[in-house]
């Protein structure tokens, strides 16, 4: 009986924990996803185009993409942002901003040869800026914050306001 016991008391605390961790990475997840929404938001063209819609893609974060499509039917006002998903870099649309998902870090040399002049990357891993992103977010010491990289920003012809740089941490 002890033993049974024992072993449904170690069951539940499996659960409980693993329950946990799935609620923080998706708390992670909408966090991710609002920082991504307000890059776009305050993204302009250097050229001063301004397109009617404002297309974001995230490859390979499903969780990610729901939560930014959830954040996007909330707001209003201002351009439209419409967020698709890709499984691959051979798969993305043309896009204005690309949220490259951890399981894709390592498709980022690839990405920056085939989007890097045409939309920003935004990686959701740190240290990724110094391999072509302009945006890496990532957790640490519990809170999200990013490396930014104005020089991959200008490279990809964008602008992102001076005030956005100066809540990250700059990157060179």
């Amino acid at each position: 009986m002890k033993t049974l016991s024992s072993t449904l008391r170690f069951a539940f605390v499996a659960f409980f924990m693993m329950a946990m961790t799935l609620s923080v990475n998706a708390q992670m997840s909408k966090f991710e996803a609002l920082y991504v929404y307000n890059f776009a938001k305050n993204l302009t063209f250097v050229d001063n185009t301004q397109k009617s819609d404002l297309v974001v893609t995230v490859l390979g974060d499903l969780q990610l993409q729901n939560e930014l499509q959830n954040i996007v039917k909330a707001k209003t006002g201002g351009r439209r942002v419409v967020v698709k998903g890709a499984a691959s870099v051979a798969q993305l649309p043309k896009s204005d901003v690309i949220v490259v998902g951890k399981s894709m870090s390592a498709q980022m040399p690839e990405l920056v040869v085939n989007q890097g002049d045409k939309a920003l990357i935004v990686s959701t891993q740190k240290g990724l800026c110094s391999n072509g992103a302009a945006i890496s977010l990532f957790a640490e010491n519990g809170k999200l914050t990013y490396e930014i990289c104005k020089k991959n920003i200008k490279h990809a012809g964008l602008h992102v306001p001076q005030h956005l740089v100066s809540l990250g941490i700059e990157v060179f």
